[in-house]
């Protein structure tokens, strides 16, 4: 008769989570955040996975939120059935509270076309027209940069084709239609909510 061979399953006591390791600071001020704080806690101290509703439960009352000036709290009661937990231990942690990060600011800049804010567009080559990529560090969305002529044009000199593009990378397609004179055509960039506005001196040479 073969020899019986029973196979010993260990069972964890959360509790032996203590001091420090109880303080977490989740990705959110939610539930689910601070639920996966714990799990990936006791992962790391513990190394076992356990799984909510599986292994473990939170009842309705036993989560609190963390505010700015407070503290939250998130308890766990091992489950009966887990295979990892010993069945009706609890262990309460402390949920540090996430503060919101400030929304960074559009950043403007010109494409490696531009040399110190300024373009020639000549009369005699590609029908006198320039290609201009305008760069959105931090973008808004839905928000796109709008380009005017800011400077003296009288004469129609410039023409300002559609700003396309999305996103992070925008162009605009410049036209010459006559020669400046002894000034460039000041073009202004604007995009909502920009540390500052971009300024762009075309020049249009026969």
């Amino acid at each position: 008769m073969p020899a019986l061979i029973f196979k010993t399953v260990e069972f964890i006591f959360p509790s032996l989570i203590t001091g420090e390791d109880l303080k977490l600071t989740p990705e959110a001020n939610t539930k689910d955040a601070a639920v996966t704080a714990a799990v990936d806690k006791i992962k790391a101290k513990l190394s076992v996975d356990v799984v909510l509703d599986t292994d473990f439960t939170v009842g309705e009352k036993d989560y609190t939120e963390a505010k700015s000036d407070t503290t939250g709290s998130l308890k766990i009661t091992s489950k009966s059935g887990s295979k990892v937990l010993t069945e009706g231990k609890t262990v309460t942690f402390s949920l540090a509270f996430k503060a919101e990060e400030a929304a960074k600011t559009p950043v403007l800049s010109f494409g490696d076309e531009v040399s110190q804010n300024a373009v020639e567009i000549s009369m005699k080559e590609n029908s006198a027209k320039k290609t201009i990529t305008i760069k959105v560090e931090n973008p808004t969305k839905d928000v796109k940069p709008t380009v005017k002529k800011s400077g003296d044009d009288s004469n129609a000199k410039l023409e300002i084709c559609q700003v396309s593009g999305d996103n992070e990378t925008y162009t605009v397609e410049l036209t010459g239609k006559a020669k400046t004179d002894s000034s460039p055509i000041e073009v202004t960039v604007k995009y909502t909510g920009a540390t500052k506005d971009l300024t762009l001196n075309v020049t249009v040479k026969e």
